[in-house]
């Protein structure tokens, strides 16, 4: 008799032959193995690269770990087909937050074109004290952080505004960089706006509820702010600026590079808004980013036409360029203050 079953399709073509068992969990030794070879590859990148590591070395060094943790998962009896699938929904998991990184350097780019960071920079500057410097940073951070519900917009904002201030004040960027992630990841997780807040219970069931999961984290998350918040303080305490440019030089070449005033703060005003009624995160940040846009040429007409650089366009031609580079490739100041140009001249997509 001839047979008449059909082929295999799809999951089934690609499987192998049956192993003879089902899959079984994986052993001690097969959860720490890849990591033990991803460790041993990153650091063997590093080593024979640098910092040109970032630049794909580290890249092949991820892929190489992941197809050794395949092997271990082939070798416990998962077909290729579940394996393909694992990693399928691996990169579909992580499609939002890359989604969100390019809406916040498309935002950073905008923003610094609208002069809202430059705003905020000059604002801080006039309000913010050197010794109380890094304890306001960390408090604003977290109270933005639960405001938006996620801390890669507020360190990608507020954040790089603080930087900046950091910089203007003569004071280590590198410790107000810390103030900007302590603040934010905080506010992150302690709010039931955040995306990983809300998922945990999902994922955890029996019960457990959003609002449970949030006192669950401040036992350990709340001491953790609060000693960060007096070791900030004591370091303010300990500050000695050593600023190149004072605070007054400093508001001088800003209000020569842009105009600053409150208006430019609407693209930050609309963000929280957003936020508020619980718009998803990357549409919040995308919107803000795309108003900035607008707004840029009637608050910072000297400056958009400077940063396209061709006279030949008409006004809304080069509206519609510098819209388009600065959330593409960022916003690039030619004020000819070479301190305003440095820090100013940022986002875009590559800067994510």
């Amino acid at each position: 008799m001839a047979d008449t079953s059909e082929p295999p399709t799809g999951a089934e073509a690609d499987a192998p032959s049956p192993p003879g068992r089902r899959p079984r969990p994986p052993s001690l030794l097969d959860a720490v193995a890849p990591v033990v070879v991803l460790i041993g590859l990153l650091a063997l990148t590093i080593a024979f690269f640098g910092i040109d590591a970032t630049n794909g070395p580290l890249q092949v060094a991820l892929l190489l770990s992941a197809a050794f943790a395949s092997l271990i998962a082939f070798k416990n009896g998962y077909s290729v087909a579940a394996i393909r699938d694992a990693t399928v929904g691996g990169v579909t998991t992580a499609m939002s937050a890359i989604f969100i990184l390019l809406a916040v350097g498309a935002l950073i780019g905008t923003w610094n074109m609208a002069g809202t960071i430059p705003t905020v920079v000059d604002y801080g500057i006039r309000l913010l004290s050197p010794t109380w410097f890094y304890v306001t940073t960390a408090a604003i951070c977290a109270v933005v952080g639960m405001v938006t519900g996620s801390s890669w917009t507020t360190a990608g904002t507020l954040g790089v505004a603080f930087v900046g201030m950091a910089k203007v004040l003569g004071l280590p960027t590198s410790i107000a960089a810390g103030a900007v992630i302590c603040g934010a990841y905080f506010g992150d997780k302690m709010t039931p706006l955040s995306e990983t807040t809300i998922l945990v219970p999902q994922l955890v069931g029996r019960g457990l509820t959003t609002g449970q999961h949030i006192r669950n984290m401040f036992w350990t998350a709340g001491p953790a702010l609060g000693i960060s918040l007096v070791l900030f303080f004591l370091l303010g305490l300990n500050a000695e600026p050593e600023g190149a440019v004072g605070t007054e030089a400093a508001q001088d070449a800003l209000g020569k590079a842009f105009n600053i005033s409150a208006v430019n703060l609407l693209p930050l005003a609309l963000l929280v808004v957003f936020a508020v009624l619980k718009y998803p995160p990357f549409l919040a940040i995308l919107g803000s980013a795309l108003f900035a846009g607008i707004l840029a040429p009637f608050t910072q007409s000297a400056a958009v036409t400077a940063f396209v650089d061709q006279p030949e366009l008409g006004s809304v031609a080069t509206a519609i360029k510098a819209i388009f580079a600065a959330m593409a490739t960022g916003f690039v100041s030619n004020s000819g203050v070479e301190a305003i140009d440095d820090l100013f001249s940022r986002g875009g997509w590559p800067a994510c």
